[in-house]
């Protein structure tokens, strides 16, 4: 059964965003395909990891891809348009003299009608559900039928108050889908801790959001199981979660935390009579910091060492590195005959890249994770690391040359989060 996580608005970016992180270091073990839909634009934790993850996938080959996650990104505004409301729902700016010029006059507000849609749509549900609509619904019929699906969003916001329960009621009533279908709602959960995030009348605003959004999840939905996240309130940095760069972890009990943690849990209970609100403590932070210190070791004495130039030059690299590295490369390297003898320094310099990049500007997967203090990983971690051993590689997705290496390096960075041996 497919495990499908449907992330809508920032809100639903933030929760997706750690629960990659979950992944990543071992403490979710099941892959998933994620929807992304947002009429902002997207994290850049989540554009990178897209990619990553679908690197990484493309080397791992076609029987043990199926063991990784897949993140598709959806940008939901009318094709080739930009600019003001107005611009897109009207055609063009309204008369400026008094009267009824046009429909949207009786459904949008003039300070509406000026927003600019490239910004966000401020919690406007109603603006999400007239512009995007179409182009989210199209999309869900790529879900296989039979999916355990957890939607997560946001009530209040502009693009998850609009979308999430047309969105909910399409995979509900789609024919022959037969789905099991969770959701994680985000309620009135944060302050912002710049008081230019406030909107006009925010707080009657948010309140009419919610009430109205969960009336309507009451009366068109039947959700089999689903979890409400509001209190304690967390401060909502937007200026942090829009770089998305070596952010802290949230505490234990915070929304986004208790999001990532519901997710999980409804992703992994499978049994649909036993629906209703889910009751269910957030995933332990203390084994979560434990397992992403280790994770980060591994991959810290990795690059430091330069393994995989060391390993060249071993006159025993089986009995230092261990057999089932040397056989890893060594597969690869098959691949590529005319770079074969320098196939693993060019793979340590771009695992070294794709980590850390030196241009700035540019996004890592180290940025992905908090500053933690690491614990220095043994050679042993990195020997009984469960290296990929890859069976009916196909070279049209493997590729050669360059391809090649950037595609075998992201997986090797994803065992050595993910797969380490113990110490």
């Amino acid at each position: 059964m497919s495990r499908v996580i449907v992330a809508i608005g920032g809100t639903g970016q933030m929760v997706l965003h750690y629960y990659c992180q979950l992944f990543l270091i071992g403490l979710v073990r099941e892959p998933f395909h994620a929807y992304v839909f947002d009429t902002d634009a997207f994290a850049p934790s989540l554009r990178f990891l897209s990619e990553f993850f679908e690197q990484a996938a493309a080397a791992a080959g076609p029987v043990a891809r199926k063991d990784l996650p897949v993140i598709g990104l959806y940008t939901l505004k009318p094709e080739n348009q930009e600019g003001q409301i107005v611009d897109i729902l009207a055609g063009g700016a309204l008369p400026t003299q008094p009267g009824y010029h046009h429909p949207i006059q009786a459904f949008f507000s003039k300070s509406d009608h000026k927003e600019n849609v490239m910004e966000g749509l401020y919690g406007r549900p109603a603006l999400s559900a007239v512009l995007a609509i179409d182009e989210s619904l199209a999309s869900l019929k790529k879900i296989p039928s039979g999916s355990t699906v957890v939607t997560v969003a946001s009530c209040i916001g502009g693009t998850g108050g609009g979308l999430t329960v047309p969105i909910l009621w399409q995979l509900e009533n789609q024919p022959g889908a037969n789905h099991l279908l969770r959701a994680a709602f985000l309620g009135d959960y944060f302050t912002s801790s710049s008081s230019h995030d406030n909107l006009q009348d925010q707080d009657n605003r948010f309140r009419s959001n919610r009430l109205f959004f969960l009336k309507t999840v009451q009366e068109a939905l039947n959700l089999q199981h689903y979890s409400f996240i509001e209190e304690p309130k967390m401060t909502r940095d937007k200026a942090a979660e829009q770089a998305t760069r070596r952010m802290a972890w949230p505490v234990q009990d915070s929304p986004y935390w208790r999001g990532a943690s519901d997710v999980q849990a409804l992703l992994s209970e499978t049994v649909q009579e036993s629906g209703g609100r889910l009751k269910s403590p957030p995933i332990s932070q203390e084994q979560a910091r434990a397992l992403l210190a280790q994770s980060l070791g591994r991959v810290h004495a990795f690059l430091q060492h330069s393994v995989l130039d060391r390993l060249r030059h071993e006159a025993f690299a089986e009995r230092v590195w261990g057999e089932n590295l040397v056989r890893c490369l060594r597969t690869y390297a098959s691949f590529d005959q005319d770079g074969r003898s320098t196939l693993a320094h060019e793979v340590q310099v771009e695992m070294s890249r794709v980590w850390a990049p030196v241009a700035a500007g540019d996004y890592g997967l180290s940025q992905v994770f908090p500053e933690i203090h690491v614990r220095a990983a043994g050679v042993n971690e990195i020997v009984r690391c469960d290296w990929p051993s890859p069976h009916h590689l196909d070279r049209s997705s493997v590729g050669t040359g360059q391809g090649l290496r950037r595609r075998l390096a992201r997986l090797l960075l994803l065992t050595l989060l993910r797969e380490g041996g113990s110490a």
